[in-house]
């Protein structure tokens, strides 16, 4: 056991006893030796007296006087987090939010957006995407992220075309010059990078590949590829949860690039109309794999005086006629969707758009032969087409083909008018 540490109020008493004692023996032995100096006796007895009191007032004044300093604690130890340890603690940390982050994502698009904001986080910074299977075994972008806010756009078409989905497993390249690089990595780009892919599947089926690339020519190392493993996991888990809850078979709709909802169909028996933000993704996916494509709109002419003059109800068959006689009129790999009000966007890969114009024009005659059929009110369309050569982003390429369908109803409606060239109209 340690020790008490001595008090240092018996010295202290005792020394100002004695200082006072001292002083006064002093005096006493002066009156005693040197003649004519009477009481010495009394000077001694006084001195004593002094002394003893002043012993007891130390006494009772040192505690206050001098403090005993307060106990002092031991400095705590400096730790180090080894960097390592910081990476993994980082790891555990962003698992944590990711999981909460896709339990409050009540829908695919949800989904998506997430995904988006996890790929930013990821370290070290680098362009990611997720693609999911669409329509056809076709890849669509549906999440980007990227230093300059974009993915790294990889070319794949079919889910066939990457070597993740087609293997089954994450696939790390680290070099675009690499004798075994992925070849959608060697064409796409001339700089040095390196990409991991990993592969998802919901119920046993190819559903899509999380894509990340970087600038260093080394792979990534186990920690970052374990960030994107852990990504992909997560994200098909709750693709998987929203497809079962919404009715769906995951094992049938596993590629779905659109969420419940993002399609519908005109009628009965009329064609599945994408929404505009399915049909921009199509689009996307169409000029990543350099395929060139024709875009239309068809804008119902005096939509607004046709529903007051024939009620809402016919305006609204109006609407389904429109939309099921584009169905008969397009191809199967022609493309159907919402032009952001009453109107229809028409895709058509590979096609021209001196071909598409005359697919509207059949178009134009089987509206007249459908409202003949159905006994409803005659309404006219004009169409404005372009060519996706005309647009470098799809932003640009929808403002021309509003320009063309302007132009057709500044020259009297019911018209095709081909957003290249000033004359270029058919019909009359």
């Amino acid at each position: 056991m340690p020790g008490r540490t001595p008090s240092r109020r018996i010295p202290l008493s005792l020394g100002a006893a004695a200082v006072i004692i001292t002083c006064y023996t002093l005096a006493g032995a002066v009156a005693a030796i040197v003649p004519g100096l009477d009481g010495a006796g009394r000077t001694l007895a006084v001195g004593v007296l002094l002394g003893c009191l002043a012993g007891v007032a130390a006494w009772l004044a040192t505690p206050r006087l001098v403090a005993a300093p307060p106990p002092r604690l031991p400095d705590p130890p400096i730790t180090v987090t080894h960097p390592e340890t910081q990476r993994l603690l980082h790891r555990l940390r962003f698992d944590r939010q990711l999981y909460r982050a896709l339990d409050d994502a009540h829908d695919e698009h949800a989904v998506h957006d997430v995904t988006a904001r996890a790929l930013e986080l990821l370290p070290p910074q680098a362009p990611g995407e997720l693609l999911l299977v669409g329509g056809k075994g076709r890849l669509v972008q549906v999440s980007e992220a990227g230093p300059d806010g974009e993915g790294p756009g990889c070319p794949v078409a079919d889910q066939g075309d990457c070597a993740a989905i087609r293997h089954g497993r994450t696939m790390r390249f680290g070099s675009r010059d690499d004798l075994d690089a992925c070849r959608h990595l060697v064409d796409r780009d001339s700089r040095p990078c390196a990409a991991v892919c990993v592969p998802l599947r919901v119920a046993g089926q190819p559903a899509g590949v999380l894509h990340r690339v970087a600038a260093d020519p080394d792979a990534p190392n186990e920690l970052e590829v374990s960030y994107v493993e852990t990504l992909a996991a997560a994200v098909e888990a709750r693709l998987t949860v929203l497809r079962v809850a919404g009715g769906t078979d995951p094992a049938t709709a596993a590629g779905g690039a659109t969420s419940p909802g993002s399609a519908r169909t005109a009628g009965p028996d009329g064609p599945q109309v994408l929404d505009h933000d399915a049909l921009r993704r199509a689009m996307a996916d169409l000029s990543r794999s350099l395929r060139s494509f024709a875009l239309a709109r068809c804008d119902i002419d005096h939509l607004t005086d046709y529903a007051e003059r024939h009620g809402e109800p016919a305006a609204e068959r109006a609407r389904a006629v429109l939309a099921e006689a584009a169905g008969r009129c397009v191809r199967p790999d022609d493309l159907v969707g919402e032009g952001g009000g009453a109107d229809l966007l028409l895709v058509f890969p590979d096609t021209d758009h001196d071909a598409a114009a005359g697919a509207l024009e059949r178009l134009r005659e089987e509206i007249a032969l459908a409202c003949n059929d159905r006994e409803l009110p005659p309404f006219t369309v004009s169409f404005g087409v372009v060519a996706s050569s005309l647009g470098r982003q799809l932003d640009e390429l929808l403002d021309q083909v509003d320009v063309a369908t302007a132009r057709a109803k500044h020259l009297g409606r019911n018209r095709v008018s081909i957003g290249e060239g000033d004359d270029d109209l058919l019909g009359s």
